[in-house]
């Protein structure tokens, strides 16, 4: 979840953008949701939340160490 939280610095901007973009050619929704919301300051709501969990799954799958 810590992932999900506000960049609070360029690094950590990086180091999320690197795990969005581990899955971002999947073209699943969750994937534009979560970085639209991290990244233009969009609403944290069940959405998200929805869209965290997919990307999660996703990651999982694809055999991304969370």
């Amino acid at each position: 979840m810590g992932r999900f939280l506000p960049p609070r610095c360029f690094d950590d901007v990086i180091a999320v953008m690197e795990c969005v973009l581990a899955v971002l050619a999947l073209g699943i929704p969750a994937v534009h949701m979560v970085a639209n919301t991290l990244f233009f300051k969009g609403e944290h709501d069940d959405n998200l939340h929805n869209a965290r969990d997919d990307l999660f799954a996703a990651w999982r799958v694809a055999g991304v160490d969370l």
